[in-house]
């Protein structure tokens, strides 16, 4: 598998699943269909099968309108990253210390950066990069989006900053906001020294296992992190347990949205 000639053993990052306690179908017990097959196979000749229109018309609700109509398939999803998103020993000590160290009084926004080889899906943007400006502003609600928490005058919330983009720490809007003791980076301390994006699959061979190892766990850390400390309830009586603010096209986004909740 490509992954583990990239970046090692899923067990290096993640805690191995429970092995059932039964034992694995016989292989003619296997099959790539029907949808209700108490045993799927999917591969990646079957993938755009699986998840195609039988599957949207046997898991979408008829009856509803806009994303309501996935309400079901977002919960599989969700199901299967609360029985599988479980750090091994190492990282998940990371992630706890980090969490405690956040007061629980302030909502927590996460603020994840893209800067990779996807472009923004918003035109003006599209040869370039969302401005970090753009970011941080829709995280305090400066521009007064009604569809955005209405925050009080006296009131900030904490801003959890995460990046593939080692340079992002470095910019002026982000100092800034680390001098008003606002921003709380996910773990500044262990991004790596190079920016993740800069390097295509072909230059990534180049480095190490273990440099390679190193930028993936710093990736793993900075989802886990955000995705805890936005779906973690609050200590005040108001305010939700915490939002994103992301890049729609990008899958560290997705990852937070499921990390949050349907709701």
């Amino acid at each position: 598998m490509t992954f583990v000639r990239l970046y090692g053993k899923y067990g290096d990052y993640f805690a191995l699943p429970v092995k059932p306690s039964c034992s694995p179908p016989p292989p003619s017990a296997v099959l790539p269909c029907p949808n209700q097959a108490a045993h799927r196979l999917v591969t990646p000749s079957t993938f755009n099968y699986v998840f195609g229109h039988a599957f949207m018309e046997q898991f979408e609700d008829p009856r509803k309108q806009g994303v309501y109509r996935q309400k079901h398939i977002f919960n599989m999803i969700r199901t299967g990253y609360t029985d599988l998103a479980h750090l091994s020993s190492p990282l998940a000590s990371l992630v706890n210390d980090r969490i405690k160290s956040l007061n629980g009084k302030e909502e927590n926004v996460a603020v994840q950066i893209r800067r990779g080889n996807k472009k923004p899906l918003e035109w003006k943007y599209h040869k370039t990069y969302t401005p970090l400006e753009s970011y941080l502003s829709t995280a305090l609600n400066s521009t007064s989006d009604r569809s955005l928490p209405d925050y009080p005058k006296d009131y900030t919330p904490n801003i959890l900053l995460a990046s593939d983009d080692a340079a992002v720490f470095q910019m002026r809007e982000v100092n800034i906001l680390a001098a008003r003791d606002v921003l709380g980076a996910a773990q500044k301390n262990l991004l790596p020294k190079t920016p993740f994006w800069t390097s295509g699959e072909d230059s990534i061979w180049t480095k190490s296992l273990e440099e390679r190892r190193d930028m993936a766990k710093s990736y793993v850390l900075d989802m886990q992190i955000l995705g805890e400390a936005i779906s973690r309830p609050l200590s005040r009586a108001k305010g939700s347990n915490g939002w994103a603010v992301c890049s729609v096209g990008t899958y560290a986004c997705r990852i937070l949205a499921i990390a949050m909740g349907y709701a």
